[in-house]
């Protein structure tokens, strides 16, 4: 939406669809680990809930190590869409980092 606002270019908007869908993807799987390794005060909410609620996760299927690879390759997918944008994407970039590597 604030690519809309802000006028990009139809090119710089389908980046950032893309950026936006690998990023997406890597904190949900980052949070799958994080709700099997992480703590409440970290989390803000009950960890294991997943586990408990019989749910499969990237962290399930893949395994720790395996869901932490997949959720910093989908980092690395995102942050290529965003070298091609055409303006600054520094804070972009430090936003995916924070996803990705908030405790994980």
């Amino acid at each position: 939406f604030g690519a809309c606002i802000a006028d990009v270019s139809l090119e710089d908007r389908q980046l950032l669809i893309a950026f936006g869908h690998e990023i997406g993807l890597a904190f949900q799987i980052i949070d799958d680990v994080l709700d099997e390794t992480g703590t409440f005060e970290e989390m803000g909410k009950s960890p294991q809930s997943d586990i408990q609620n019989k749910k499969s996760t990237f962290a399930t299927l893949l395994g720790i190590e395996g869901a932490k690879e997949k959720g910093n390759a989908h980092l690395m997918a995102a942050k290529s869409y965003l070298e091609r944008l055409r303006c600054n994407q520094e804070l972009l970039s430090h936003f995916a980092d924070f996803f990705v590597n908030r405790r994980a």
